[in-house]
């Protein structure tokens, strides 16, 4: 039980092109997307959050600088040791970053999904 994120780039129904398992700082972001950026109300869990260049600009820019925004936590969040979370998955991130970028310029959607 926890949080569960996944991130793909939508071709084909096919497995998710990243995983994380409780990264709090990359969810907190993404959710201050949903929120803030998009206005939505509801909740993320089980929703997917379509990434444009400019939202994962601005994640790269945020992994280059270690300025991901930090968690309040959250009932299995991984909230603890989300700074040890951050540098263990700094790598994957900005593989993703890139990964994604690179699909948007080929005019591929890129797609966030959790579920906690």
């Amino acid at each position: 039980m926890g949080l569960d994120q996944y991130a793909f780039i939508r071709e084909k129904d096919t497995e998710p092109d990243f995983y994380w398992r409780k990264h709090a700082k990359l969810h907190k972001f993404m959710e201050e997307i949903w929120h803030k950026g998009l206005g939505r109300q509801d909740e993320i869990n089980c929703q997917e959050l379509i990434l444009t260049k400019e939202m994962l600009t601005t994640l790269k820019e945020c992994l280059e600088k270690k300025t991901l925004p930090q968690s309040e936590g959250g009932c299995f969040f991984g909230h603890q040791w989300q700074d040890e979370a951050s540098e263990e998955y700094h790598e994957q991130d900005m593989k993703f970053c890139n990964d994604a970028l690179a699909a948007i310029e080929n005019g591929q959607q890129v797609v966030y999904s959790c579920w906690y």
